[in-house]
């Protein structure tokens, strides 16, 4: 296996390296018109058969490749894993230019999921060579620019599964996971079905559409929030949780308006919004997670959680989008996501009051013994 790199190691280099093939893996400038597309005289597809039967591929592909993708990436380490999505992405490019039926695309958004159940290890390996005091900088300037032995299936499973429970026997690492799993189902969500508003509110057949400069905008302005984030110095086990709350509660006033507001621009003002607060919530559950893990597993946690998010996900798109289950229109979806994150805000609300009337009266414990004492 990879050793851990020295402490003394410079960082710099590497994290350079990382956020620069980040920045562009994430540059795809065509993706914002991507339902426009498949819509149009190219692809020449129906309504129903891009949201109801091609976007679900996406989440499917994605929930069924993820859990052999991070064993691989704990088993051969990070690099071959970040250059199959560098050729999955590729391959996915050629597939969208020169693809045509139903079924071709279907089988693009199947290698797309591959792209992003490869991002494990871009998001993971960086914590394999940086020290311990780092991870909150370098998590928030990865973030920011997307915006060996061998041993016997069988040992390995073993020993996942023995850090999987030494992982989460840790209550703030079990908190900002369950956030991270539940909020990124929600995320997926909205993000995949996100143009299927946007083309309910105002037609891109009849008017002129802003989706590329909306999208840029958003991973401009949140990929400067994420930066930021390694220099904010907070007592996140202390208010972790309440800010997961209140930010949440954000996120679900935002997919609210864009769902009731039919107004192309508060649509897309609230979606930038929307953006922001969940890149900057999820670098910071990114490096709390990598700071209490006192081993090498983080693609294994980080898989975990994703893998929650997929399960998650592709139950709800299999009742709520699915044309198989209740296949509803796109503004009862946004409904039930804004709903879906308001109940997340309100569950973490509850968690967070009682986490930190518990830490003031451990903190007061104390000097109601010292007072005691002295009298």
């Amino acid at each position: 296996m990879e050793a851990r790199a020295p402490r003394g190691r410079c960082w710099v280099l590497p994290t350079a390296l990382l956020c620069l093939y980040g920045f562009f893996a994430s540059l795809r400038p065509s993706e914002p018109f991507l339902t426009r597309y498949l819509l149009g005289p190219d692809k020449n597809l129906t309504e129903t058969q891009v949201f109801n039967e091609i976007y679900p591929v996406w989440t499917y592909s994605y929930l069924v490749l993820l859990f052999p993708v991070f064993l691989a990436t704990d088993y051969l380490r990070y690099k071959p894993v970040i250059l199959l999505q560098g050729l999955s992405l590729i391959v996915t490019w050629f597939m969208l230019l020169y693809a045509q039926g139903l079924l071709a695309i279907q089988f693009l958004e199947f290698f797309y999921g591959l792209v992003t159940a490869t991002e494990i290890a871009y998001y993971s390996y960086i914590y394999s060579i940086v020290d311990l005091n780092l991870y909150q900088k370098v998590t928030s300037y990865c973030r920011s620019a997307t915006l060996e032995e061998k041993v016997d299936i069988s040992k390995v499973l073993r020993e996942l599964w023995r850090d999987f429970l030494q992982c989460y026997s840790s209550r703030p690492m079990l908190c900002w996971s369950v956030w991270w799993a539940f909020s990124t189902c929600g995320y997926f969500q909205v993000i995949n079905y996100t143009q299927g508003l946007w083309e309910m509110v105002l037609p891109s057949q009849r008017f002129e559409i802003y989706n590329g400069g909306v999208e840029a905008v958003s991973t401009l302005l949140g990929a400067v929030a994420v930066f930021a984030v390694g220099y904010i110095k907070v007592s996140w086990a202390t208010w972790g949780e309440v800010a997961l709350a209140l930010f949440s509660l954000l996120i679900a006033a935002a997919v609210y308006v864009m769902d009731t507001v039919r107004n192309i621009w508060l649509c897309y003002a609230s979606y930038v919004i929307f953006r922001i607060v969940y890149m900057l919530l999820i670098t910071i559950a990114t490096f709390q997670i990598a700071t209490n893990l006192s081993m090498e597993r983080y693609a294994l946690v980080f898989g975990i959680n994703t893998f929650i998010a997929l399960a998650l996900q592709t139950l709800l798109t299999l009742i709520v989008v699915d044309s198989s289950g209740l296949g509803l229109n796109i503004f009862t979806q946004f409904m039930i996501y804004a709903s879906y994150f308001a109940a997340i805000s309100l569950v973490f609300l509850v968690s967070g009051i009682y986490s930190v009337m518990k830490n003031y009266r451990m903190a007061s414990l104390p000097v109601i013994r010292s007072t005691t004492s002295s009298s």
